[in-house]
């Protein structure tokens, strides 16, 4: 058995869509298990169905607006209210796209003998949380969640993509006790690898949006949104880099064989919530480099 871990990165992620257009559509690799956090999340369902040229095509034309509306909680007309905003962003446009995109693939993913999943973070309970489209095997360091119906899936898949603070938790089942919120699986998980390895794969396909080293950025930090995508890029960081050499350890002691591609340079991408196609067709460019010059090193 085969797995596919993606990681987190916004609109990075047209680097991973890059590596699977040469991995899935040219080389026919399959997988049987597909796991994505953030961006990794919203990428999962269409990996499963192998529709990478429509992967291509959403990761290389949509803009920032297409994607997200800005709130202006600190707005003087919203400063009696500030404290009735969960976020800085509307992520309507988002929702929308994803559901426009998964409803119609549901019964074919359901279908496809495939298990995928969508990691988030609980906020009442601080654990991570593998959302998954079927039952799988899981252990004592994450909480399991079989999803019913395509509504859980989409709300799955949101409430990974949510970077807190930025984007609203999503609130899972509305109305029920316990209440549980969650948002993007990367700030405890950046690499959402432990739910495969789980399940007893023979070997492991990981595509991170991070270069092997923290470039210099030569800039001045000075207002909160640069200060703020500079924090959660230093955090990202270091918590992918800690999640691939556990699960480096791991993968080894069970004979689990880990093959990375990443890029070899910074990405053109200044931040993963800006979505700008020149910049995410460069990137996709990039990752489809990187998985032919890595591949065959790989096999």
């Amino acid at each position: 058995m085969r797995g596919l871990v993606i990681s987190g990165g916004g609109s990075k992620g047209a680097f991973a869509v890059g590596v699977l257009k040469y991995l899935i559509k040219e080389k026919g690799l399959d997988y049987d298990f597909i796991s994505g956090t953030s961006t990794g999340a919203l990428i999962a369902p269409l990996a499963a169905t192998k529709e990478i040229d429509k992967l291509e095509e959403i990761y290389t034309t949509r803009t920032t607006k297409d994607i997200l509306i800005k709130r202006e909680p600190f707005a003087i007309e919203n400063l009696p209210k500030i404290n009735k905003f969960d976020s800085f962003f509307d992520v309507t446009p988002l929702r929308n796209l994803t559901k426009q995109e998964l409803f119609p693939r549901y019964d074919a993913i359901m279908q496809s003998g495939k298990t995928l999943f969508f990691t988030a973070i609980c906020l009442q309970t601080g654990r991570v949380t593998y959302f998954a489209s079927r039952n799988a095997e899981s252990t004592s360091e994450f909480d399991l969640v079989v999803l019913n119906d395509k509504e859980e899936m989409l709300n799955a898949i949101m409430a990974s993509a949510n970077q807190p603070v930025l984007m609203p938790p999503v609130e899972f089942k509305p109305g029920t006790y316990p209440i549980r919120q969650y948002v993007d699986g990367g700030v405890r998980e950046y690499v959402p690898i432990r739910g495969v390895i789980a399940n007893n794969v023979e070997e492991i396909d990981v595509i991170l949006h991070s270069p092997p080293f923290y470039p210099i950025k030569a800039e001045r930090f000075s207002n909160i949104f640069g200060i703020l995508f500079q924090t959660i890029d230093l955090f990202s960081e270091d918590v992918g880099d800690s999640d691939l050499r556990n699960a480096m350890l791991l993968a080894e002691k069970k004979n689990i064989k880990i093959n990375v591609y990443r890029p070899k340079n910074e990405l053109p991408i200044k931040d993963g919530l800006t979505f700008t196609p020149q910049q995410m067709k460069d990137s996709l460019a990039m990752g489809y480099d990187v998985a032919v010059s890595d591949y065959l090193s790989h096999t």
